[in-house]
Formats: C-alpha cells, structure tokens, sequence
C-alpha cells in the first residue's frame, strides 16, 4: 500500500517521513533475504512500480535486480541446484519443490525488470539464458524484452556482434542441440517478432548481416506452428517483406526440428512454397466460426495483397504518370497479353471469393471493412485487357458503392469508413492507375454518405492525382466539376454546402497547377483578351465568379478568396480579369461582399500601379537602373509581397510585380548576400 501511494507522490505526501531510497532499500532487502516466497515476489514486483519518477532510484534498482537475476540465472545453469527441495524452519512445515521456487523468482525479477527499465545493457547475456533454459513465464518476458531490444532505434547490429551469435544460435534449425523450442504461444510470437526484425536489420545493413537470412527462415518455419495465434503472427511478419523474397523462399523439412518439441510444428515432407502455406492457412481461418479469427485473416490477406501488388505496380513500370501518358492503342495488344499472363499467375486470386463473403450487411462492420481493405489490394487480378479500367476494381468500386447506398443503419461506421479510406488513399499514391476508379468512388460517396467525408481526405487524395501530370490533373478538374453539380440537390443541404466550400477552397490552391498556369505566360498587348487565358483556367474562373455572385454568403466569400489566390499568383492577363470582376461586386454596394472585396481590388490595383511604374521606368533608362531605383523597386516588391501573404503563401523568389523585374531583384539581393 505504501509502495503504491509512493508511485504517486514520490517523496512526499503520507510517505514522508521514510526517504524513497530507504524504501527501495528495504524492498530490495525483502526481495534477498526473507524466506516467505510471498514477501519475496511482492517486494521485487514493487521494485517495479515505485517511484517511477524519481531518476535518482534507476541506478539503484537497476543494479539490485541486475544483481538478482544473474543469481538466478546462475541457479539454472547449475544442474545441481535443479530439482532441489527447500525446507523450511517451523515444526508444522513442509519441504517444498526448489524448482518451483526459482523459477517464480526468476519470473518476477524478469518481469520487474521489463516494466521498468527499457534498456537491457549488461544483462543481455542473462536475459538470452534465462529464455533458453528458464520457465515457461520466464522465457516469455525474456523473448518480449528482446524484442524490444532490437526493435529500439538505437540498435546497430555492427556493435551487437555477440548478442546475434547467442541470439542466432538459439534458433532450432542453426543451434540443433542449443535452440531453443518454446513451449509457451506468447513468448514464440515475441520471439518471431524478434527474428523478424533481425532478419529486416539484414536486409537494410550493407553487405548483409551475420545470421539475417537465418533468422528469416525461422519466421518462415513459424508457419508450420500448430498453434493459430502464432501462425497469424508469422504471416503478419512475413507481409512487411518486398514480395520477390517472399516469392523465392520456402518452408524446408528441418531434420529433428518436429522430434524436439512433438506437438508444437507440423512435419513439412518437402519444402513448401511460402505463398502457398499463406493462402492455405488464411482460407481455413476465413472458414472459422469466430469473427476475431475472420477478422485476423482479413487483415493479414489485406497486407499481403497490398505487398504484392506494390511489387506488381513498381517492378512492372506501373507506377510512374508516365506510363499512364505514354500507353495508347498501339501498345494496348502488348500490355493485355502481359497482363493476362500476370493474372494466371496471381499467387493470392484464390482468396477472392472467399473474402466476398464478408461484405454483406450481415457481417460485423469491423470484419466487413478488412474484408473490403482486402478486396481493394486484391482487385488487380481481375482486371480487364485495358491496365486503365480494371474490371476487377470496376467490380470492388460496384460493391463498395452498393455498401455506401445501403440504409443508414446498415452502413458502416465512420471510424470503419476512415479506414476504408485510408486505404483507397495508399493505392491511389502508389499508382496512378486507380485513379479514376478512386475518383468514381469519391462521387458515389458524395451522392449517397456525404456526411463521412472529411476535408483532409478529400483535399489529400486531390493533391495525389493532382500530381500526376496532365491526364491526372484533367480526370480531377472533370470528377471536381461533377461534385459541383451534384452539390445543388436539396438534400443534405448544409453538408453539401461544406462539400461545396471545400471544391472552391480547392481550386483556389491549385488552380495554377492543373491550369499551368504562371506569372509571365501571358504578356500580351491586350491584357483584357480571352485569348490570353487557358481554356481550362477560363472555365475555373467561371465557376468561381458564378459561386462569388449567386451562392450562399460563406461560399461567396470561399469563391473570392480563391480568386484572389489565383490572381496573385497569375499572370498579369488574369489578374486584369479577376480585378474587373472584383470591380464589378463594388459597383453593386449593397452586396455582403463589399467589406470582403474592397481591400483585395485594392491590392491588386497596387500591383497593376507597381507594374506601369517599373515599366515605364524601364523604358525611360534603357533597361539600366541605379542604386536608388534598385532600392525604390525593391522596397516596393517586399510591401506588396508582405501584403499578399496575408491572404495566400508565395514561392521562394516569386515576384509580385511582373516577371521582368525579377533580374534586377536578383541583381539588388545578390549585393547583400
């Protein structure tokens, strides 16, 4: 009781008249000397939780358990001490089993020692020994404090030499007779953990590690494990690595592997090809009756899909835009042969229709959303010739749309639908091929569930097709204008308005980019001319102006904002287009707008000022400037610069003024650099 008050308060409050350190001293004195194996085990588990912001008892304790458990450790290694019975003073006591004894001590010390402290330092030695040769308890925190270890940034497998020889030789197929076969689930699956990333240390040290490959293949015989919840943490293990290793690696028949721990791995007769004991076992475990079970094995096919098909996408030359720009009808016979063969031989297509199964209303949502994770990653195998619309996303997209245009009460949750996001997300980004299935999906979402779409999802997966060059930027500014249209239904009118506000906060970012459009591209003698504008920027503006002069009041002013930003960051054509229309809201002076608008037509009417004055400048000296007009201009610039930040953020060495002054900025910077 004063242990736990003491965690609280530390030094004070009921507990001060004894000092923290006395207190530790009298634990620790328990924990050595008395002979009540109770007071034993309480008094070291204390150890653990006492104090636990006072820095100044981690030496202390550290070296008193330290101490303790290589003690104990000691007691294993000595064959004699096994076995042993304690007796007890008193007339009424009995002898008891030394064994047993030992073993719980070992335990509490261990498990004392993986509350507190994160850092094993000396006692690595220990910690390997006691999880070969101590108790089934024991074993357990010793493989878990190890696989933290190595887990921990901080490790570097080049001054760690003699941990992975005494951790590589406790491997059942590398040590024979010194491996260790672990009885205990728990403490098997934090030893997989602890092999795998030993063995994804290797991959990522140059010129290898010592051992690596040989922890990779225990994961690997993991999957031979009779017992499920290991087996699950074996493939989980083995879907973080790059697929071509999974492609080449096997389960081998290790010869006296089975006879050392008869009921713990299955007899392999020949070696098995990793990807098939995968399949294999996430099929049974997809027929179980327990939704964890269906849920873990959803999971683990969504993550070994998703593996597979990073390494179809970017080995094959997938995922650049520029495939995607490149592919025309021409090359469409030679991509469809290729991709057909791929489909035959997809190794995980045989987890398709058993994965179906789950997306029924029926399903737990829980289970139902990793089922539907897992049918995204598995899409690819289905597809049509043509790489650009994949039947087998086309069918996923079919699903998924009649799961969002079911009732409400059968729709799935918000936090499920994040996920199920998060994932479409990830695919978009590593290629551009599911772009457009993505962006349909986008719109089907925005017809049936608007109300789950968050802006940071929405701006987040823009910005990603935004990316991928010319056809990315069309296919969005086409899926952006249908959501506009699909905002003026009556119903879920005030969700539909934020959806709304978020297009035109959109195209007030990033219209410069899907239009290409930049200071100095247009520089033409009549400024006001249409045909100094791009088609698609013109269509943008169009938009904009119509949701500036019609719309409700907060999207009016989202709409001015955005073609403020555009002005500013746009040539002088469009900035010319954007001030008149600004100039026409003012004329109408019982407008919302006019408090908003006035102090940006302002702005832009400094700028267009600025402009003819360095122009005309220009041409009265011949192109040549002296110290103080250079500084005249200059402090002009960082005025109007300051000015415009104030409504949007401006590239590094962006000129406010027109790109002809640029030159000269620079000329006038570089002096004082």
């Amino acid at each position: 009781h004063l242990t736990s008050i003491g965690s609280q308060h530390g030094t004070l409050g009921v507990i001060s008249f004894m000092k923290s350190k006395d207190m530790l001293t009298l634990l620790l004195r328990d924990a050595n000397q008395r002979k009540e194996l109770g007071r034993r085990l309480v008094a070291i588990l204390n150890t653990a939780i006492m104090c636990p912001q006072d820095t100044g008892l981690e030496t202390l304790s550290s070296e008193a358990l330290s101490t303790l458990l290589k003690g104990q450790v000691a007691l294993l290694d000595n064959k004699g001490e096994r076995g042993k019975t304690i007796k007890r003073g008193g007339i009424f006591s009995k002898a008891t089993d030394g064994t047993k004894e030992r073993d719980l001590i070992l335990w509490a010390v261990l498990y004392a020692y993986r509350l507190r402290f994160s850092s094993l330092g000396s006692i690595m030695p220990e910690i390997v020994t006691s999880m070969r040769r101590g108790p089934p308890l024991a074993a357990r925190h010793a493989a878990a404090m190890i696989a933290a270890h190595v887990t921990d940034t901080s490790f570097s497998s080049s001054s760690s030499t003699d941990i992975l020889s005494s951790l590589r030789m406790t491997l059942p197929h590398i040590g024979q007779s010194e491996g260790i076969i672990l009885t205990d689930p728990l403490a098997r699956i934090y030893y997989i953990r602890m092999c795998a990333q030993l063995a994804r240390i290797g991959m990522t040290t140059p010129g290898g590690m010592v051992g690596g490959e040989d922890f990779y293949q225990f994961v690997c015989q993991a999957l031979t494990d009779s017992n499920q919840r290991v087996q699950f943490e074996a493939m989980d293990a083995l879907s973080r690595f790059e697929w071509a290793r999974l492609a080449r690696s096997n389960v081998h028949p290790i010869p006296g592997m089975c006879g050392q721990a008869e009921g713990i791995f299955t007899s392999v007769d020949e070696p098995l090809l990793i990807a098939e004991v995968v399949v294999r076992h996430i099929k049974v475990a997809l027929d179980s009756p327990s939704w964890p079970v269906v849920h873990t094995a959803c999971r683990i096919a969504s993550s070994l899909a998703k593996t597979y098909t990073r390494h179809y996408y970017k080995d094959g030359g997938w995922a650049a835009p520029e495939f995607v720009q490149a592919f025309d009808q021409s090359t469409e016979k030679e991509h469809a042969t290729i991709h057909e063969q791929d489909i035959k031989n997809h190794p995980l297509h045989e987890l398709f229709a058993p994965l179906k199964r789950y997306t029924s209303p029926s399903t737990p949502p829980s289970v139902r959303t990793q089922a539907l994770c897992s049918l995204l990653w598995l899409a690819l195998p289905y597809a049509s010739s043509h790489p650009l619309h994949h039947q087998g996303t086309q069918s996923w997209v079919a699903t998924a749309t009649t799961i969002l245009a079911a009732p409400m009460d059968e729709l799935l949750p918000a936090h499920h639908l994040a996920l199920l996001w998060e994932q479409i997300l990830q695919y978009v980004t590593l290629t551009p091929v599911f772009s457009s299935c993505a962006l349909s999906l986008v719109h089907e979402w925005v017809m049936h569930a608007p109300e789950v779409l968050t802006s940071t999802q929405l701006h987040g997966m823009w910005n990603v097709v935004a990316g991928y060059g010319p056809w990315g930027r069309e296919m969005l500014l086409t899926h952006l204008y249908m959501i506009l249209d699909a905002c003026s239904y009556p119903s879920h009118h005030m969700t539909y308005l934020r959806l709304q506000n978020e297009v035109y906060a959109f195209l007030g970012e990033n219209a410069n980019l899907i239009a290409n459009e930049f200071p100095g591209r247009y520089e033409t003698s009549d400024p006001l001319a249409q045909a100094g504008v791009s088609p698609c920027l013109y269509s943008i503006l169009a938009r904009l102006q119509h949701g500036a002069s019609l719309a409700a009041w907060d999207t009016m002013v989202e709409c001015v904002d955005a073609l403020a930003k555009i002005a500013f960051r746009s040539s002088y054509a469009v900035q010319r287009m954007i001030a008149k229309f600004f100039k026409e809201l003012l004329a109408q002076r019982s407008t919302e707008l006019y408090t908003h608008v006035l102090p940006l037509s302002t702005l832009l009417e400094q700028i267009d000022n600025a402009r003819q004055i360095f122009l005309d400048l220009i041409d009265k000296q011949a192109g040549v400037l002296h110290e103080g007009q250079l500084r005249g201009l200059y402090m002009e610039h960082e005025r109007l610069r300051v000015m415009v930040e104030l409504f949007c953020t401006l590239p590094r060495g962006f000129c406010c003024i027109t790109p002809k002054a640029q030159p000269y900025l620079r000329d006038y910077w570089s002096r004082f650099e």
